[in-house]
């Protein structure tokens, strides 16, 4: 598919066909865009000439490095918070 965000009304869906049960019926492939599709559908995304997305994976950010900051970030916020010692590393087996 491809959307113009400057036109988002006007979008038109990929002739080869996604594989994607979201897509159909594909009767306004924007409300589908919108309402029904996942990350999993993003294929290729460009922005002003530039792409960001190609193969379902960005191309101007290292996603583990990112991942790896988020981890180490949260962290610290838990611990500032003083939750360290309240924190559940796995769900409570419940007997009855």
């Amino acid at each position: 598919m491809i959307v113009d965000a400057r036109t988002s009304h006007k979008a038109r869906t990929d002739p080869r066909g996604s594989g994607h049960p979201e897509w159909v019926p594909n009767f306004d492939a924007v409300a589908n865009l919108v309402y029904s599709a996942d990350g999993a559908s993003v294929d290729t995304v460009l922005v002003e000439g530039e792409v960001l997305i190609r193969g379902g994976r960005l191309t101007n950010i290292n996603e583990r490095a990112l991942y790896a900051e988020a981890r180490a970030v949260a962290e610290r916020v838990v611990a500032r918070a003083g939750l360290r010692s309240k924190r559940v590393d796995r769900w409570p087996l419940v007997r009855g």
